[in-house]
């Protein structure tokens, strides 16, 4: 059985929400991942979302969020994921787990010790940050220094900052070291991650492209650059879209519209009905696949989606888009997706592109 890979998601989610644009009468495909999307794009009242993923453990990993949303009040679901201190997880487990589907409680009743650290921390690139968190940020920063980066006031002032304090010698080298291909492949990121990649240094094509977060994007509400240099959300005002509070009864009526499949997405595709699904998130699924994969991915995608859906993908260490014989049918807005990368708060993406369906 394989293991789960990201608790949590990677990508922005208000630059997602902003993207798909989401109405009452959208029915949505959503790449599970850590279920945080999906989890923010149902916030937006669709008329369906079907969250799918190749791994079924990611997938256990959403019933399992679900299902405490689902019977926990906003407190407790906030210490049973993770986010706050917690002693009774697994008595928690034991209330909600009756909402879980067979073979998500099969897989769970034999991970109580996952449950027992916080579910939004046990995946194999929260591993790995907190690695980094525990091993190598001590060696370059002090706490107080980090504790900083989520006080700057204006950009200017996060631009001195990176130039004086932070990007030092040792973070620039012991950056390169960790967040090079044999460490995260190893440790943080799948293998089959790397095969379509270009990068040649990734080590120091991350660290160049932190850059942009520290100076560009403001870091008091950065929750993404929270997570990682800290394990956790600060506080419950610069919290994702899908944890706050006021979005959590809302978030409690519409959990009947989500459907959740284990699935290849191309095969998913193949089988879907013409016309079915008007909005797509599809995270980075495409680095993962050759040109001819992606190629057919698209092809269904033409098929499967309505006339003026829209599909958001990123890059990351690879870059895909559509074949040049879909022009007529796919066409890419770089203008919108440009406007919405600059607030982009992820740095782990080289590219994002939004399309629509021209049928």
């Amino acid at each position: 059985m394989e293991k789960i890979n990201y608790s949590l998601c990677w990508e922005d989610q208000d630059v997602l929400i902003q993207a798909l644009n989401i109405g009452s009468s959208d029915d949505v495909l959503s790449i599970t991942s850590g279920g945080c999307n999906t989890l923010a794009l149902l916030l937006q009242r669709p008329h369906s979302i079907t969250a799918i993923d190749n791994n079924p453990s990611q997938n256990y990993l959403l019933e399992l969020k679900v299902a405490a949303i689902r019977v926990l009040t906003y407190q407790d679901v906030l210490a049973f994921l993770g986010f706050k201190k917690s002693r009774n997880r697994v008595e928690q487990f034991q209330k909600i787990k009756m909402f879980l589907s067979s073979d998500a409680l099969a897989w769970w009743e034999t991970r109580l010790d996952l449950v027992n650290r916080g579910i939004v921390h046990v995946g194999k690139f929260e591993d790995y940050l907190g690695l980094f968190r525990r091993m190598i940020l001590p060696l370059i920063h002090s706490k107080k220094t980090v504790k900083n980066v989520f006080t700057l006031d204006s950009c200017e002032d996060q631009n001195k900052f990176w130039d004086t304090e932070w990007n030092n010698r040792r973070m620039r080298f012991l950056g390169r070291i960790f967040f090079s291909q044999p460490v995260m492949s190893r440790l943080g990121r799948g293998k089959e991650r790397f095969v379509y990649s270009n990068v040649h240094n990734i080590g120091k094509y991350y660290i160049e492209k932190s850059k942009r977060v520290f100076v560009d994007i403001p870091t008091k509400n950065n929750y993404l650059l929270d997570y990682m240099l800290t394990g956790t959300y600060s506080s419950e005002a610069t919290m994702p879209t899908y944890l706050r509070e006021e979005n959590f009864n809302i978030l409690k009526s519409e959990l009947h519209k989500l459907k959740i499949v284990t699935m290849e997405l191309g095969k998913f595709l193949t089988r879907a009905a013409d016309n079915s699904l008007s909005k797509f998130n599809l995270s980075d699924v495409f680095e993962a696949m050759s040109v001819e994969q992606a190629n057919g991915v698209f092809k269904e995608i033409v098929r499967v989606g309505r006339g003026n859906g829209i599909v958001v993908f990123w890059d990351n260490l690879v870059h895909r888009q559509h074949p040049v014989s879909l022009n007529a049918m796919l066409a890419t807005d770089f203008e919108k997706a440009k406007k919405l990368e600059v607030t982009d708060r992820a740095f782990l993406y080289s590219n994002f592109t939004l399309e629509k369906i021209r049928k």
